[in-house]
């Protein structure tokens, strides 16, 4: 009985001793993060808009030039880049500068006319993430950056609320960019131009960002928060001042070509302005009807 009982706990034991040289791995079924084959889309829709204040020397924003100007740098139009507060420099915010001169005049209200928009539904910015395995580190993702229609609803806190639904606005092409990435729970988005159409005194303005750069910091929660840079020309920027009507319009205008640090001519001087804005954005849907129209595709893989 014992010869028995002890072959019986053998017999197995013999068998998968056997057969260890034939056995198959065991599938790795984790998720592939280099490659965008994820069904999870996510849409985000701005909340809040403002400008980027400067500290002394100090903004958050971005390299768009790919230089660091001084007041020697003609290439710079002579403005001297700021430092980001982790220390890198070359940043590139000039209408930080103009802004505690235009919070002394009429023009003060552009800032509070920007949040009203978006409050009002009439500037719906959307960040459209496809491909989405993970929002803390993912290798692939494809962005949509779009524009959105359809009324909002307000929290007690005045802003967009949470989890509404919008359509898309077919009049506004939509920014594409591929093969994006996450790291440490940001997304970083470059060199794309960024159409931002605002209306004063019943006139559209655009204040187009041309090379832009997004960083978008993605919380568990769903919600997001982040930096938008970019060049708007001169021209454009002189247009919203008359569109504004103040009484210091030309003194504007004559700041805005002064401190001008972006595209310089062969004749002197800049065509355009380095501004940078700060978000929040908060989760919402998109009706299912027409596919993204992506006219304005970029590659942005991570350098």
């Amino acid at each position: 009985m014992r010869a028995t009982s002890l072959l019986a706990l053998i017999a197995p034991l013999a068998l998968l001793a056997c057969g260890d040289g034939d056995a198959k791995p065991v599938a790795d079924t984790a998720a592939d993060l280099s490659v965008c084959d994820s069904a999870d889309t996510r849409v985000l829709i701005f909340n809040t808009l403002g400008f980027v204040h400067r500290e002394g020397l100090v903004s958050e924003g971005f390299d768009l030039d790919a230089r660091v100007s001084d007041t020697s740098d003609a290439q710079g139009c002579y403005q001297p880049d700021l430092t980001a507060p982790d220390g890198t420099p070359g940043i590139d915010n000039a209408l930080s500068g103009l802004l505690p001169a235009l919070e002394a005049t009429e023009a003060r209200v552009l800032e509070t006319l920007l949040q009203e928009f978006v409050n009002r539904g009439d500037i719906l910015l959307a960040i459209e993430l496809e491909d989405v395995d993970s929002v803390e580190n993912d290798g692939c993702v494809n962005v949509n950056i779009l524009a959105a229609t359809g009324p909002v609803m307000l929290g007690t806190d005045g802003s967009i609320e949470p989890g509404q639904t919008f359509d898309r606005d077919p009049a506004v092409p939509v920014i594409r960019a591929e093969h994006a990435t996450i790291t440490d729970g940001v997304l970083r988005i470059r060199d794309t131009d960024f159409r931002l159409v605002v209306q004063v005194a019943g006139a559209d303005v655009d204040l187009t960002m041309e090379h832009a750069e997004f960083a978008v910091r993605l919380a568990p929660d769903g919600t997001a928060s982040g930096v938008l840079a970019g060049g708007v020309s001169v021209s454009r920027l002189e247009a919203l001042i008359d569109t504004l009507a103040t009484d210091v319009a030309d003194l504007a205008k004559q700041l805005i070509r002064t401190v001008a640090d972006l595209e310089p001519t062969a004749e002197g001087g800049c065509t355009a302005m380095s501004t940078v804005f700060h978000f929040t954005a908060t989760p919402a849907y998109f009706y299912a009807d027409a596919p993204v129209d992506d006219t304005a595709a970029a590659d942005t893989g991570a350098p």
